[in-house]
């Protein structure tokens, strides 16, 4: 063979081992890409899995902040209503403080008037009194109603002259009511007092609006019950603050103090006397010692100044 002959099969040999190479190389290639791509379809995949869980956590999440802001929501009105029944209860508390107030007064009235009462028993038993006769005797003792009128009126020095004096046993400083007919018209304090008349000031502060005193009002000691019947209806009952307010006020004929019997039907409730006195309505005060066990004052009950 000649030297070109081996010159020839050297290179076609040497074509043959790069081919074979470089076929080799690429193959090993593409098998690497395959790989690598693989690996990026598993990665692609992985991370639209980790999209899908983020979504799925921040619904999870919002859901969560929804119920935390209804939480607070539930927690502000619960709290609220908290507060609202809180302050029904301290105004229940006022409200039961201030009856016991009440209460306190009438136990204390009443302990006062069983007091009286004993020493009465007492006196009457060591002067061989009988028992019965107790009552009729206080009803003797009590002072008689003073009724008289007026003679003159001084406007200017704010004085009313009257027909009573010291024979019918007013003092200084006794208080009348002026009326007129059956109306009020105000009260006066007794100045001075002579032997068959007195002088006496107007009490500004009771007198009703466009009303002033005149000559020939009939005058009524304040606490005297006046000389007639005097009916009317319960409007509102405060069994908590042992309170009734009535119809009747000074223009019916009643005065300070006075006691009345308050009936259901023909049915006795109780008695109950007068706390603050208007012109047309009063507030009275439930006298607990005379109700009859079992029955309490209502809304449209009769009440009369006399049984």
């Amino acid at each position: 063979m000649s030297h070109l002959g081996r010159r020839m099969k050297l290179v076609v040999a040497l074509h043959t081992a790069i081919t074979m190479a470089l076929a080799w190389t690429a193959h090993a290639w593409i098998r690497e890409c395959d790989r690598a791509r693989a690996q990026y379809e598993v990665a692609v995949g992985e991370w639209l899995a980790g999209v899908e869980a983020l979504d799925a956590a921040t619904g999870a999440l919002a859901a969560h902040a929804a119920q935390v802001a209804q939480s607070r929501d539930d927690a502000v009105a619960f709290r609220n209503g908290a507060f609202n029944e809180l302050r029904e209860v301290e105004g229940d508390v006022a409200g039961a403080g201030s009856s016991m107030v009440a209460l306190r007064a009438q136990i204390v009235q009443c302990a006062e008037d069983i007091q009286a009462y004993e020493r009465r028993l007492v006196q009457a038993a060591r002067a061989g009194v009988p028992v019965w006769e107790i009552a009729a005797a206080r009803d003797r003792s009590r002072p008689r109603v003073l009724v008289g009128t007026v003679d003159r009126v001084d406007v200017a020095a704010r004085l009313v002259f009257v027909d009573l004096g010291k024979g019918d046993g007013i003092t200084e400083g006794t208080r009348f009511d002026v009326r007129r007919g059956e109306r009020f018209i105000c009260q006066v304090l007794v100045k001075t007092v002579n032997e068959d008349d007195a002088s006496a000031w107007i009490i500004a502060e009771t007198l009703g609006e466009g009303r002033s005193p005149q000559v020939g009002d009939r005058i009524l000691r304040a606490g005297d019950v006046a000389p007639r019947r005097i009916e009317g209806t319960v409007e509102r009952v405060d069994l908590r603050a042992f309170l009734i307010d009535i119809d009747i006020g000074r223009d019916d004929g009643a005065v300070d103090g006075t006691t009345f019997t308050v009936f259901r039907g023909d049915q006795y409730v109780c008695k109950a006397q007068i706390k603050t006195l208007g012109d047309h309505q009063s507030s009275a005060w439930i006298l607990l010692e005379t109700r009859v066990p079992g029955r309490a004052p209502e809304r449209g009950d009769r009440v009369q100044n006399h049984d």
